[in-house]
C-alpha cells in the first residue's frame, strides 16, 4: 500500500503508512550503526551493544519526529509537509548528516510508500525555505514576538502580502513558543515558533467565485468554513527563518476537504455517507473488516 492508493484514504490506514515509513527508516539506521562498530555489513557485536545502538537511533528519530511538529503547517497538513518538516527539524541542529544518513534514509523510506517531500529550494533539497520576499520589521520588538500573540499578529498583518495571507479571512495567532533545541553533540539552537490560522466562512454558492468547486449535491445556501494557516519560525535574533503554510484558498486542497466532509455527513445531512462512516469505526472496534465498497463510497 502506498499513500496515493485509493484504499489508503481511510484515516487508520494512513496512520499505518506513517508508522511503517518511520519504522523502516529506524531499522535501516539501526543496522548502519551496528555495521560501523565492526567495520562490515554483518559484524559480530554483543547483544547489549546492539540494544544500545537501537536505543540511540530510536531516541534520535523520536526527537526529530517531535521537533517536526513545530515545522509543520497547523492546518491541512499532509504527508509531504510532515516529511519536509522532519528533514528541516534535523537539519537545523545537525547540518552534517553524513555519519548515519538519517535524512537520506528517511527520504528513501517515505519514498517507498509513495510519500515525497515538498519540492523547495532550501539549504538542502526538500527542506523548507525562507520567506520568498523581504519582510518589514519596523515597529517589531524581538522580546515581544517571543511571547506576545498580539505582537506576532501585528508583524504578520504588516507583512500580509509577502506572507500571502487572505485578507478576506479571519486571522488569529494561536500560539507563541520559545524553544531551545540541543543536538546530540551539544549544539544549541534558540527559536520562537508562532502558529496562526486563517478562517474563512462563506456559503457553498460563493465558492466558485473563489476558484473552488463544491460537491455537486451541496446546496448553495449551506454555510461552509475553510481553514488555512501557517507557522513562523524566528531565530534567536528575531529574524524569520521559515514560513510554512497552507493557503486558505488552495483550491485543490479545499475541494478534497469539502468532498470528504460532505460525503462523511459532517455538514449535518443524514445520508448514507454518515452511516458508512459509523460502520467503518464500528467494524474496526469489533475487530471486523471494512468492505471496500463502503470505503469507496465514503472517500
Amino acid at each position: 500500500m502506498i499513500a496515493k492508493d485509493k484504499e489508503s484514504v481511510e484515516p487508520h490506514d494512513r496512520g499505518e503508512l506513517l508508522v511503517a515509513a518511520v519504522m523502516n527508516a529506524f531499522l535501516s539506521i539501526w543496522l548502519k550503526r551496528i555495521a560501523r562498530l565492526g567495520g562490515g555489513t554483518t559484524p559480530e557485536v554483543d547483544l547489549e551493544t546492539v540494544a544500545e545502538q537501537g536505543a540511540l537511533a530510536a531516541e534520535h528519530l523520536l526527537t526529530m519526529a517531535i521537533r517536526a511538529i513545530d515545522y509543520s503547517p497547523c492546518a491541512g497538513i499532509e504527508f509531504s509537509d510532515y516529511l519536509s518538516a522532519f528533514l528541516t527539524a534535523d537539519y537545523e541542529v545537525q547540518t552534517d548528516d553524513s555519519k548515519f544518513d538519517y535524512r537520506t534514509t528517511l527520504r528513501e523510506a517515505f519514498s517507498s510508500y509513495g510519500i515525497e517531500p515538498v519540492k523547495t529550494r532550501g539549504a538542502e533539497p526538500n527542506l523548507w525555505e525562507p520567506p520568498s520576499g523581504p519582510l518589514d520589521y519596523r515597529n517589531t520588538h524581538f522580546e515581544a514576538i517571543r511571547s506576545n500573540p498580539d505582537a506576532v499578529f501585528h508583524f504578520i498583518w504588516q507583512n500580509r502580502q509577502t506572507l500571502d495571507l487572505c485578507e478576506k479571512a479571519y486571522t488569529q495567532v494561536r500560539s507563541v513558543r520559545p524553544c531551545v533545541r540541543v543536538s546530540w553533540d551539544g549544539f544549541v539552537v534558540h527559536e520562537t515558533i508562532s502558529e496562526y490560522v486563517e478562517i474563512l466562512t462563506v456559503t457553498a454558492g460563493e465558492l466558485q467565485a473563489l476558484g473552488i468547486k463544491k460537491p455537486k449535491e451541496m446546496p448553495d445556501d449551506l454555510s461552509v468554513t475553510l481553514f488555512g494557516g501557517g507557522v513562523l519560525v524566528f531565530d534567536e535574533y528575531g529574524a524569520t527563518k521559515y514560513h510554512v503554510k497552507q493557503k486558505v484558498l488552495n483550491a485543490e486542497r479545499q475541494e478534497r476537504f469539502l468532498s470528504y466532509m460532505w460525503k462523511s455527513g459532517q455538514y449535518g445531512q443524514r445520508g448514507p455517507g454518515l452511516r458508512r462512516f459509523a460502520q467503518i469505526h464500528r467494524a474496526r472496534l469489533m475487530g471486523g473488516s471494512v468492505l471496500q465498497e463502503d470505503q469507496d463510497a465514503l472517500f
